[in-house]
């Protein structure tokens, strides 16, 4: 399964892999969503993709990272059996050079 904002709608994979994308989405959206979803609690793998549209709010990278982790033990608690793989959040075009800074801060802290 593959939970993201909306760059996980263009993915094309096999038919086994579930996509579930939530368009402008951000993490604190997820946090609150995650306990409603009606998805099979065995699933085996869930891949994040998330976190570009956080960039752009007033969180620090601090609390952006204490989001995703946050969402991290609500998916794993959510679906206990399955590995769940954290991407770092990958670079938008579109963000101003501060920004660009700050989500190079986040995914440094991530690998941290």
């Amino acid at each position: 399964m593959v939970i993201g904002d909306s760059l996980v709608r263009g993915l094309k994979f096999g038919p086994k892999l579930q996509l579930v994308p939530y368009g402008g989405t951000t993490i604190e959206r997820l946090i609150n969503e995650v306990t409603f979803w009606e998805m099979d609690e065995a699933v085996h793998s869930v891949a994040l993709v998330i976190g570009t549209n956080d960039i752009t709010t007033d969180w620090t990278a601090h609390q952006i990272v204490w989001a995703y982790t946050h969402l991290v033990e609500l998916v794993r608690a959510r679906f206990p059996r399955a590995h769940i793989v954290c991407l770092n959040i990958l670079p938008r075009d579109d963000l101003a050079r501060h920004l660009r800074f700050k989500l190079i801060r986040v995914n440094t802290l991530l690998a941290d």
